[in-house]
């Protein structure tokens, strides 16, 4: 609280930093799925606040290890303060929180949470790239973006992302499953 009782405000010269819609995949195939994905959500508050979470989906793993389970997989648009390193640091606790190992690239995970998009930002470094590189090639996420994307823009072809919607069905890669029941968080920025 500041001085005269009110919400203290930055000070001089301070910036706020800028709230950016980010969107999220999540997947999991090791353990009870549901609750791994149901408690990834929730770790990520109150830094990331969720606006819009897709339809619930089983897919087959995607990469050179074939022998593992299928996977659980959704897409959240949501909102953060965080710059993206920040985040990404954030996604590696919560996947840590989560029994998370990267013994086996590609393998088999309790919890897997990738940043597709960062507002229209692009990053190239050696342990990000914005967006994510192989966004188009795995179903799960490019039938899902669209349905949470809101007015967010491709940055690399600068069409809104929605409208990569189709009205066809989901594709035979994919089966839709009971959705992901959440309950409510923290909801404020910090």
């Amino acid at each position: 609280m500041g001085e005269s009782g009110g919400p203290s405000r930055p000070a001089a010269g301070a910036e706020t930093p800028a709230v950016t819609s980010v969107i999220l995949a999540l997947g999991s195939n090791l353990g009870d799925r549901r609750a791994h994905l149901r408690r990834g959500l929730r770790g990520l508050e109150p830094q990331v606040l969720l606006e819009a979470t897709s339809r619930l989906v089983e897919s087959a793993p995607w990469g050179p290890v074939a022998d593992q389970p299928d996977f659980l997989n959704l897409v959240v648009r949501a909102r953060t303060r965080l710059n993206p390193g920040q985040l990404l640091e954030l996604i590696r606790q919560v996947e840590a929180a989560e029994g998370r190992t990267r013994a086996t690239p590609q393998g088999p995970r309790t919890l897997d949470i990738d940043i597709v998009f960062f507002g229209d930002s692009r990053v190239h470094s050696p342990t990000l790239r914005i967006p994510h590189p192989r966004w188009r090639d795995r179903s799960f996420v490019a039938r899902l973006v669209p349905d949470v994307a809101g007015v967010m823009i491709d940055p690399e072809s600068g069409r809104p992302l929605a409208d990569l919607a189709t009205a066809a069905p989901l594709p035979s890669d994919l089966t839709e499953v009971v959705p992901l029941r959440l309950e409510s968080g923290a909801r404020g920025l910090p």
